[in-house]
């Protein structure tokens, strides 16, 4: 048997991950597959989950990339898509990166 507090962390990860868009219903699901009902505890930890901020800005401290204007690596230095590697050979995806000699 799962006690309330992993139940709402389940539930808040659900709600966090945007896997389930609402609080209310990530309870609804584990509530269901759990067969009892989420108390107190767990429904703190839900709601807490829904003030994090979202997924795609919260992960491992990266930003979205525009296609536009590429991104930064952890260097600090900006990528762009067909640009020349170091040694100016491709790369997987067809890019290179630019030399410098």
């Amino acid at each position: 048997e799962l006690g309330d507090r992993v139940i709402g962390v389940v539930s808040g990860y659900l709600l966090w991950s945007g896997r389930l868009p609402s609080g209310p219903q990530a309870v609804t699901v584990l509530e269901h597959i759990t067969g009892h009902a989420m108390g107190p505890p767990g429904r703190e930890l839900v709601a807490f989950a829904g003030q994090l901020p979202p997924v795609r800005s919260a992960v491992r401290g990266k930003r979205p990339a525009s296609p536009a204007t590429g991104s930064k690596t952890a260097a600090g230095a900006k990528t762009v898509t067909g640009s020349k590697t170091a040694a100016g050979s491709k790369t997987a995806a067809g890019s290179k990166t630019a030399t410098k000699d």
